[in-house]
Formats: structure tokens, C-alpha cells, sequence
């Protein structure tokens, strides 16, 4: 078997087996079976050595053998993925913090790098199987979605948290609500974020799918998405409510209306997540240290106390979230090109409490990301790492941007975009499995091909 031969058989092997095997979770990330750096292991994982071996081949194929010669699209992919590792492990020397455990951190970041690599290649080298890829991943979350039904409706009725579902004592402006976890887990903004990403490419492929099957799972994902009780799936109704609406779109004054409603609906939300709202019935008097919102982690602004009255029929309190962005932000300034080191927020946020900005009960959770995309990379990695990895997963859609498809969808994918790029200000999407391979899909649905795989002899 040639090299060649051996990459294309690899890579199949290893594209489907993520579109199969990712969507089920073993094991639950915060309380894991496994000791260790074996915590976050999942079943997809065990595909590992086979990424191993598919990158040496595709090695001493395009640089030893020269079976194949490498375009220059695949170049820029490949530097791209280097120079983000190499930035990862130059931060953690600049920061003093490097050790084996910091080393297998980098190691996790070049895993995920190689998914979205090998699936950018495979896709791109065999565009006739792009058909296929997308019926499986239409037929995997079918029955993701009615495991996942199944599990709600068993918590909402037995009023018991199972790994599918979860039933709320506090939460936020909804009483004793039970939510959708999915079964990618652990938290329903995981299984969210994927339904988004699906929706694109549900609706890029609409004119290739049965009519019937197609409704069914768009009814599938609004269901799902409402089940999941976040602020993800309030733009995956936001996006279908556009793909909608966008069918009696004949003029663009609806399409301004459309963009300031999401704009307000963003505005909406930002100031829910960074003010607390509490009891307009029977407000607190006074500001005090005692008091905690159900030690839902609610508390006041910085150094002041945790609640303080606004006015005779209003509390409020600053959010957790917006505390996570100000303490992230504070750091990013100290280190602005190269981060202060992976896994770093851990201690940046215990520190932020330690320097009297916020209450040391707080510690007691320790926040390991900053619930935002760009912050977390900027505040670990780097600016520079943070563009080249907006690079590797953007670049692509903005080069499409002349191609039929995208200019018959232009709308829809631009508010799409927009939406991702809300969502990522409070989610952190960048440990996901799925980015890394979904994005490609999108990539090659789009008709960006450019990293075609030649062969030399």
C-alpha cells in the first residue's frame, strides 16, 4: 500500500470515527472515573495513535518520500499549527511555570490542531465523500437528540439529575428549571454550541437533504436548544428565526431591523450576565458581607460588598462572569504577547481574590477558563496566538466570499458569523472536539478547497 493510498484510508478511518465516537461522553470532566490527566479522556480519544501515525506518514510522504507535493495553503495550516504550539511552549519558559505537566497541556493543544488538519486535508483531497460526512453527522445527532430527549424527560419527571439532564435548586431568574446537558456534557453549553455549528451546516446542505428529514431535525435542534436553557441557544433560535424570516426578505430594510434586534438581544444579555437582578419584591436594605445570593456565585463590584440597594424596589450584584473578564483582562495587560502560561487563570483568579478584589469564600470554585474565547487564548497564549488561531478557523470563510454559495447565503452565514463570534464572547469553544472538525465541514461547504492533496509520480 502506498503512502498515499495509507493517508486517504487513515484519514477516513479517522474522520468518521470522531463524527461517531465524540458525541458520547464516558466520562463527566468535573467528577472523572479516571485519576489525573486521564480526567478529561473520552471514548474519541482512543483514536490518538492513529492521528500519530496518519501525521508521520503524511511527514515522510510530502518531505522525505515527496509522493506528494505540499500546497501552499497546506504550508500556511501547517506553520500556522507550529507557531501556535512553539508560542504555548515559549510562554510557559517565559512564565517560569514550564514542567511535564505544562508539557502534556501543549501536547493536548497539538490534538486538537491535528483534527481540524487532517480533517481541512481529507475533506479537501476527497471532496466526493463532503456528501457523506454531513448524512452521518445529520444521522449521529438525530439520535444524539432523542438520547438526550429521553433523558430530559426522565429528570423533569422524576425530578432527578441523570448525566442527561439536570435539575436546577438555584438558577438565575428561573425557578427549579430542569436543563439539557446533552450527551456531549458536561454543562448544556457544550452540547449547544455543537447544535449551533450544526445548524450552519444543516442549512448550507438543505438542497440535498429530503425535505422531511430536514425538518425534522431543525425541529430537532429548536427543541434541543430550548431544553438546554443558555445563552447558546438563544442564537440558534435567533439564527433560525433569520432563515425564516430571510425568505420574505425582498428589500434590506428588514435586514437592518433584523441586525438591530440582535443587537439588542446581545445587549440584553450582557447586562443579565453582568448585573444580578435580585428580589424587586422584597429587596435587602443593606449592604453587607454576609450576605450571598444562594452562594450562587453573585457578589458586589470588586472590593464593595456583595449586594447593594440600587433604589427602594431594586437589588442587583455583579456576576461571576464579568468578574472572570475583568481579573483575565488585568493579567492579558502584564503579558500582552505571549499570555502568562496555559492553565494560568487557575492561579490568576485566586490572586484576584487575594489582592481584597473579591471575597476569598469565592475560591472555593476555582474558575479554570474565563467563560470567553478570546481572553482565555489572550490571557494563556497571547495576542499572537490568539490571531493565529482566529486564522486557522476564519481565514477560510472570508476567502469564500466571492464563491455562489456564499454569495447566495450571504446574509444568513454574516449573521451566523456574527453570532459565533457572541457566543465566544461568553463560551469558551476552543477545548471543544468538535471546532476542530466541524469547522472543515463548513470550510468545504463554502467551497474553500484550496488544500488540495497533489500527487508527485
Amino acid at each position: 500500500m502506498t503512502q498515499i493510498k495509507l493517508l486517504k484510508n487513515l484519514g477516513l478511518f479517522i474522520c468518521f470515527g470522531f463524527i461517531l465516537l465524540d458525541p458520547w461522553m464516558i466520562q463527566n470532566p468535573m467528577t472523572p472515573y479516571l485519576n489525573g490527566v486521564f480526567g478529561k479522556l473520552q471514548i474519541v480519544d482512543l483514536l490518538i495513535p492513529f492521528i500519530f501515525v496518519y501525521l508521520l506518514v503524511y511527514i515522510y510522504s510530502t518531505v522525505f518520500a515527496k509522493k506528494a507535493a505540499i500546497p501552499i495553503a497546506n504550508n500556511l495550516l501547517i506553520a500556522g499549527i507550529v507557531c501556535i504550539l512553539v508560542l504555548s511552549l515559549f510562554s510557559g519558559y517565559l512564565n517560569s511555570i514550564l514542567s511535564a505537566v505544562y508539557v502534556i497541556n501543549i501536547l493536548k493543544i497539538g490534538y486538537l490542531l491535528s483534527i481540524y488538519f487532517i480533517f481541512s486535508y481529507f475533506i479537501s483531497s476527497n471532496p466526493q465523500i463532503l456528501d457523506k460526512v454531513i448524512t452521518v453527522l445529520a444521522f449521529i445527532f438525530l439520535i444524539s437528540a432523542l438520547i438526550s430527549i429521553i433523558g430530559y424527560l426522565f429528570a423533569y419527571f422524576t425530578q432527578e439529575t441523570n448525566s442527561l439532564a439536570k435539575v436546577y435548586e438555584y438558577f438565575p431568574y428561573i425557578e427549579n428549571p430542569t436543563r439539557m446537558l446533552g450527551t456531549f456534557g458536561p454543562t448544556s453549553k457544550v452540547f449547544g454550541f455543537y447544535m449551533f455549528l450544526m445548524s450552519l451546516i444543516l442549512f448550507l446542505f438543505r438542497d440535498k437533504v429530503n425535505f422531511f428529514f430536514y425538518g425534522l431535525l431543525v425541529f430537532l435542534i429548536l427543541v434541543c436548544a430550548i431544553l438546554t436553557i443558555s445563552r447558546v441557544s438563544v442564537w440558534i433560535l435567533m439564527f433560525w428565526i433569520l432563515v425564516f424570516l430571510n425568505n420574505f426578505n425582498k428589500d434590506k430594510y428588514l435586514d437592518l431591523f433584523l441586525i438591530f434586534c440582535v443587537f439588542f438581544i446581545f445587549l440584553l444579555f450582557q447586562i443579565l450576565t453582568i448585573f444580578h437582578f435580585g428580589d424587586v419584591l422584597n429587596p435587602i436594605f443593606s449592604c453587607n458581607e454576609e450576605y450571598s445570593f444562594g452562594r450562587n456565585q453573585y457578589y458586589g463590584w470588586l472590593d464593595r460588598p456583595y449586594q447593594c440597594k440600587v433604589s427602594g424596589e431594586l437589588n442587583y450584584t455583579f456576576s461571576s462572569y464579568f468578574l472572570m473578564k475583568v481579573a483575565a483582562f488585568r493579567a492579558w495587560l502584564d503579558m500582552p504577547f505571549f499570555g502568562n502560561g496555559l492553565t494560568s487563570f487557575e492561579l490568576i483568579w485566586i490572586n484576584f481574590a487575594l489582592d481584597g478584589n473579591m471575597p476569598m469564600w469565592y475560591t472555593e470554585y476555582v474558575f479554570q477558563l474565563v467563560q470567553n474565547t478570546f481572553l482565555t487564548i489572550m490571557v494563556e497564549q497571547g495576542i499572537i496566538s490568539l490571531f493565529l488561531w482566529l486564522s486557522l478557523l476564519l481565514y477560510p470563510l472570508f476567502l469564500v466570499r466571492k464563491n455562489i454559495v456564499f454569495k447566495k447565503n450571504s446574509f444568513i452565514i454574516l449573521m451566523w458569523l456574527a453570532f459565533m463570534l457572541i457566543i465566544m464572547i461568553d463560551l469558551d469553544i476552543q477545548n471543544f472536539r468538535f471546532t476542530y472538525y466541524l469547522f472543515p465541514v463548513i470550510h468545504a461547504l463554502l467551497g474553500f478547497s484550496s488544500l488540495k492533496h497533489d500527487t508527485a509520480g
